[in-house]
């Protein structure tokens, strides 16, 4: 009888042992199958859908892939504007004092995987989304424009670059490509000094861009060049993967 029981307690412990073991295994499995996803959604920058018969692509580039920057010109000092300024990780449009000078400010910005649209394809829409930032580096108060403030309006035009490549470790202001005025369009003031998130319509430089073959990107700079303005964006470098800059186009 003794000898019965220790076996069926012998039976029970190694039921226990291995219906813990295969708990243990799925726990391990989804959390690191969670941790995959979250990885993914993460880094992920490119999302094609098909929405209402129409192809949806939607563009997030990550810190390894992101193309965004900006360009600053001391006005009055003939020797600057060959910093490279990516290091910063902002997107700023500005006329401000800048080491106590004078100083202009663009942004570039570009998403290569823009060419996985057919240079044949129709595009029905084209929308840029922008994220403010919460702190800066470059320019610690903010934008300089929002309820209450006593500045002048900060909207920015957003045009097509067609003076050739870029990259962002090496563009300055002094080798920045050429840009055109053609179906810019424009980037309103921002309504608060902090956390400014915005879209703009760049339907019209899309389709160019993608008729001719030639994504050269954007360049963001004030609609008035003159002081005292500054508009700020998050770059792809953005810890929270959220104010990463994302442009979404619908084609057929």
């Amino acid at each position: 009888m003794m000898k019965k029981n220790s076996t069926y307690f012998s039976l029970l412990v190694f039921v226990s042992i291995l219906v813990a073991l295969l708990n243990s295994c799925k726990k391990e499995a989804a959390e690191n199958y969670a941790t995959s996803v979250s990885a993914v959604n993460e880094e992920s920058s490119v999302l094609l859908e098909m929405v209402a018969g129409a192809n949806k692509l939607t563009l997030k580039p990550g810190v390894t892939d992101g193309q965004d920057t900006y360009v600053s010109k001391i006005d009055n000092d003939p020797n600057d504007g060959n910093g490279n300024l990516n290091y910063l990780h902002e997107l700023i449009s500005s006329k401000f004092y800048y080491f106590g000078q004078l100083a202009t400010q663009r942004s570039y910005i570009k998403f290569d995987s823009l060419n996985k649209v057919p240079a044949t394809s129709k595009i029905t829409s084209a929308i840029l989304y922008l994220y403010g930032e919460s702190s800066s580096l470059s320019f610690p108060a903010g934008n300089s424009y929002f309820p209450g403030s006593s500045n002048p309006e900060n909207a920015c035009l957003i045009q097509r670059v067609v003076g050739g490549n870029w990259n962002q470790s090496n563009i300055t202001w002094n080798n920045k490509p050429a840009i055109t005025e053609k179906n810019q369009d424009t980037i309103p003031p921002s309504t608060s000094q902090w956390n400014y998130n915005t879209s703009v319509d760049v339907t019209k430089l899309v389709q160019t861009m993608v008729q001719t073959g030639n994504n050269y990107g954007f360049c963001i700079r004030l609609v008035d060049e003159t002081a005292y303005r500054i508009l700020e964006f998050s770059t792809s470098e953005a810890t929270n993967p959220a104010l990463r800059p994302k442009l979404v186009i619908k084609y057929k």
